[in-house]
């Protein structure tokens, strides 16, 4: 099994103004390491800027960025494109395709140095909301997410994913989009050699 090891290249730089990003407004999501803006590329398009805070507990480098990076491609080649079927709390089914949300550049943030990444936004309500909601059975929809995390774990060789409700968007075309395939990138730390 291939140990995953950060690229080591030296990080860009990821200035908030160029996504336009407004850094003293409310992040749109707050993970347990982690701070989520809503913004717009160069190009118009919507993406997502998360901050890992120097602030928080067991602080977020570029090392495990790197890792985080590297594992999202692999699963993005693994996953994307394939058939998953959710069952409704009333009975039946609703069938969708998986894609794994890309991670489209990391670095440091410009005004503080924390580390961020920048990835496409996805648009659409969480999977968590929807089992809220009862329209999806949460125990299936849970028991199901954890064997696809114990897969991915397996087949990427890592024993930090952790595939959650919260980070999986229901898209308009039928899309179930994983936003982030680790609530907590810490345990990227463990796996560097």
């Amino acid at each position: 099994m291939e140990r995953l090891r950060p690229f080591f290249k030296k990080a860009e730089i990821i200035d908030p103004v160029l996504y336009r990003v407004n850094l003293g407004g409310f992040p749109i999501g707050m993970g347990t390491d982690s701070w989520v803006y809503e913004g717009t590329d160069p190009n118009g398009k919507p993406v997502a800027v998360k901050i890992f805070p120097k602030d928080v507990v067991g602080q977020i480098g570029i090392p495990e960025l790197q890792i985080y990076q590297k594992i999202t491609r692999k699963a993005a080649l693994f996953l994307n494109g394939q058939p998953v079927s959710l069952h409704k709390t009333r009975g039946g089914k609703d069938d969708f395709i998986w894609f794994v949300n890309p991670i489209t550049r990391i670095g440091t943030l410009k005004s503080s140095g924390e580390a961020s990444s920048v990835n496409p936004f996805i648009e659409g309500p969480t999977l968590e909301r929807e089992t809220d909601s009862d329209r999806y059975d949460l125990a299936q929809t849970e028991e199901f997410l954890e064997q696809l995390s114990i897969i991915l774990n397996r087949r990427l060789g890592t024993k930090a994913i952790d595939v959650v409700p919260v980070n999986i968007k229901i898209t308009g075309n039928n899309i179930l989009a994983i936003t982030d395939l680790c609530a907590q990138l810490q345990r990227f730390r463990k796996e560097r050699v």
